[in-house]
């Protein structure tokens, strides 16, 4: 009856990939359960062995452990699955509400499909989606102040355990409470004692976490250095189209200005809920992590959009089917697009495993994994690529790494980031590479090969009106300048190779 569910799980399973943070999830949460303490500190950095900062998302690497632990990852993948599905039902629960048709909603949430899908996998950002649903059903199907300030506390307070990113959600629930009044003064004056009891209802319940001290210093992180904003693709802006044009983000922000333009829909919305979609637009076209958000707070807003611009039509049927086929179509596109891009990819490592996270849609390091536990270093430290960070600390006991996802962000020296100084290694001149390595007195490499990036026929066809062949030839045949200084410096020997990763030892 719904197609956004059933294509929901079709291409949930095709498209997502495993969070390469997963592994240091994991390793967090059982240092957790056997412990039986929080964790208070990054553990497993080699160099950087005293970096101290709290998990701000403690409660979610618990969860993440005991299910893989006791069920395996299939059990995750169903239940993040389940999230995203309750997520999208709540969504259509609350624009039922807000009495728009049953068949605007539904093209609403097809729409909603294709713009999360990119970035839906097991990632605790699926908690923060689910979270955003959860506060438009509170706000909607709860007619006593009372009682939904009880449940946004209640939902903040386990959220913000789950996961720091809830903050996010606080202005939601301010934004939606105060849409009250004819204009925004008279709104204020009405509403500006609710509006500050709520805000502190807000900060109390995120502020009920045992490792509060930890998620401030790591929120607060965020904002003292943002080059991992411009450095980490999923960070980046929308509009970046290498090495995929992000049709998924373009396409629904585009129909949802469409439709806004159509109805001039901001002489019927509130000026706070006009507020709060412009808000989380600029978030969500500032980073491709966050356009999700941006897509569940404008939903019911376009969802009234779309039924207001059906029922100006003649043939409001026919349009209908019209926008549901072109939006499955673009569902399609995208399942396609998926295929050709697992097709021949010599990213991938064949190599056969029984565990989910040495899945051949990853690529991650199996044999590089495993020579590292039977060739462990003596003396020195280890440099590790970034993305295979959080599976190398998981997969091989004691391994002080050099980097992972857990800490880019925090600052090494005055002004420079851990990811900036991981960068360093990867410099244009020859020499700079050399003098990192001997900064951090790296005696081992471990290299992700370059391979040349394989275009699927739609995203090379958006590349080449976007870039230049010249600019097209450097994106599709990178070059890992770590691994070229390596590999013709004598002082070097090459001790490992599969077909995506080396490894280098200094020779003493």
């Amino acid at each position: 009856m719904y197609l956004a569910f059933p294509l929901l799980i079709a291409l949930g399973f095709l498209n997502h990939a495993l969070d390469p943070d997963f592994g240091w999830h994991l390793l967090l949460g059982k240092e957790m359960v056997e412990k039986k303490t929080l964790i208070s500190n990054y553990v497993g950095y080699g160099f950087f062995h005293d970096l101290k900062v709290g998990d701000h998302q403690w409660l979610s690497d618990i969860l993440l452990y005991l299910g893989y632990n006791k069920f395996g990852y299939l059990f995750l993948e169903v239940f993040f699955l389940f999230i995203l599905a309750l997520t999208f039902f709540l969504m259509q629960r609350v624009m039922i509400r807000r009495k728009i048709s049953s068949s605007s909603a539904q093209s609403a949430l097809i729409l909603l499909v294709l713009a999360v899908l990119p970035f839906y996998g097991v990632r605790l950002q699926v908690f923060i989606w689910l979270g955003v649903a959860l506060i438009f059903y509170i706000h909607d199907f709860y007619q006593s102040r009372k009682r939904r300030f009880f449940w946004y506390f209640l939902l903040l307070m386990i959220g913000g355990n789950l996961h720091s990113g809830f903050l996010f959600l606080i202005p939601v629930t301010l934004f939606l409470e105060a849409e009250e009044g004819t204009s925004i003064k008279e709104t204020i004056m009405l509403n500006y004692r609710h509006l500050l009891l709520l805000f502190f209802v807000g900060l109390t319940a995120l502020s009920l976490n045992p490792n509060l001290l930890g998620s401030w210093h790591f929120i607060l992180n965020l904002s003292t250095n943002r080059y991992y904003e411009t450095h980490i693709s999923e960070w980046l802006p929308i509009y970046f189209a290498p090495p995929f044009f992000p049709f998924e983000q373009l396409i629904p922000l585009a129909l949802i200005i469409f439709c806004f333009l159509m109805t001039k829909f901001w002489k019927k919305t509130g000026a706070f809920s006009l507020i709060m979609i412009v808000v989380y637009l600029i978030l969500g076209v500032k980073s491709r992590r966050n356009f999700p958000l941006f897509m569940l707070v404008t939903l019911p807003f376009f969802g009234q959009a779309v039924d207001s611009l059906f029922k100006k039509i003649v043939s409001p049927g026919k349009i209908l089917r019209s926008f549901s086929v072109i939006a499955s179509l673009l569902l399609l596109l995208l399942f396609g697009t998926n295929i050709l891009r697992r097709i021949d990819n010599e990213h991938v490592n064949l190599q056969p495993s029984t565990d989910k996270l040495d899945s051949v849609a990853n690529g991650y390091p199996i044999g590089a994994a495993k020579y590292l536990i039977e060739h462990p270093l003596e003396q020195g430290n280890i440099f590790n690529p970034y993305n295979w960070g959080g599976y190398l600390v998981w997969r091989v006991p004691n391994l002080k790494i050099f980097i992972d996802g857990r800490a880019p962000q925090y600052l090494v020296e005055e002004k420079r980031s851990m990811l900036e100084e991981y960068d360093l290694f990867f410099s244009a001149d020859d020499q700079k590479v050399k003098s990192q390595l001997a900064k951090y007195n790296i005696k081992r490499v471990i290299a992700e090969k370059t391979l040349p990036v394989k275009y699927d026929p739609i995203n090379l066809f958006f590349a080449q009106l976007s870039f230049t062949n010249d600019e097209i030839t450097k994106m599709t045949n990178p070059k890992n300048t770590l691994l070229l200084t390596v590999e013709t410096d004598d002082s070097w020997q090459k001790v490992y190779e599969d077909n995506i990763s080396a490894i280098y030892d200094k020779i003493p």
